[in-house]
């Protein structure tokens, strides 16, 4: 079955909150919202499930760490051009 996972990542500070969806072949889709808890900025975090309180899966931590890692190097790099740094 092939599967589509959307990582938005919300909150104004860097890659602490995220939203994922998952598109299944059918066409179903579901959100989950993750909250980061125990987060270190080279190593990642351990993201848990806002509703069941549950920790994500492996897959979906790592997708999560890589995106929020992304997103904080992309901040640092724009922060950096708009100061002339």
């Amino acid at each position: 079955m092939k599967r589509t996972v959307i990582i938005k990542l919300r909150s104004s500070t860097v890659g602490t909150r995220a939203i994922v969806t998952e598109k299944l072949s059918l066409g179903e889709e579901i959100s989950y919202e993750y909250l980061c808890y125990r987060c270190d900025p080279i190593m990642g975090g351990e993201w848990k499930n806002e509703t069941t309180r549950v920790l994500a899966t492996d897959e979906i931590n790592k997708l999560l760490n890589d995106s929020a890692r992304a997103a904080s190097q992309l901040h640092l790099y724009n922060t950096a051009r708009m100061t002339g740094s």
